[in-house]
């Protein structure tokens, strides 16, 4: 009698994708933790726009911190929590702590993890003057950024998708017109 072989299950861990971020704005190394933005700016969240797992925030930027800020920018974040995105409420001001990575054509891009915060907490606020120095007005010479400025636009799209039928349609008509040669042997 030939025994059948025992399977058991084994079950494995999968991949963890939960956000998991250990800042509080009262964290004792508020700091360390502010230091490590690339733009720091107070802006009041003006208009939002999502593509796909990315949402799109623009800002009227009130005073810069530090980074090449004009008088408007757009905020890029994820719209998933799990990847440690994060929202804005519009017509709020926010201190926004922002990074450059996957910013995914925005000029910033930020996450649950910053220090970013409303502009009403003066100790994040405080931490900010200490690590930057006093802010400034958005720099002049910087041109404004708008949604329209980043992402995928749709008029880039409806480009794209006019170019391809014309040129699919051109080459129709090169077709009809000079058909190829056919050899007889």
């Amino acid at each position: 009698m030939l025994a059948a072989p025992l399977m058991v299950p084994v079950a494995t861990p999968g991949a963890a994708n939960a956000c998991s971020c250990a800042f509080a704005p009262n964290d004792p190394r508020i700091l360390q933790h502010v230091a490590h933005a690339a733009g720091v700016f107070t802006g009041t969240a003006n208009a939002k726009r999502i593509d796909g797992e990315t949402a799109y925030y623009e800002f009227d930027v009130r005073e810069v911190f530090t980074g090449e800020i004009g008088d408007s920018t757009v905020v890029a974040t994820s719209t998933q929590g799990p990847a440690c995105g994060t929202g804005y409420a519009i017509g709020t001001e926010y201190l926004v702590f922002a990074g450059t990575d996957r910013s995914h054509g925005a000029p910033w891009s930020d996450t649950s993890c910053s220090a970013t915060t409303t502009s009403t907490d003066t100790r994040t606020r405080q931490a900010a003057i200490e690590v930057y120095g006093h802010p400034h007005a958005p720099a002049a010479d910087q041109r404004p950024v708008d949604l329209d400025d980043v992402g995928f636009p749709w008029s880039w799209w409806v480009t794209g998708l006019i170019g391809t039928a014309l040129i699919a349609a051109l080459a129709a008509g090169w077709h009809r017109r000079y058909p190829p040669r056919r050899q007889f042997r």
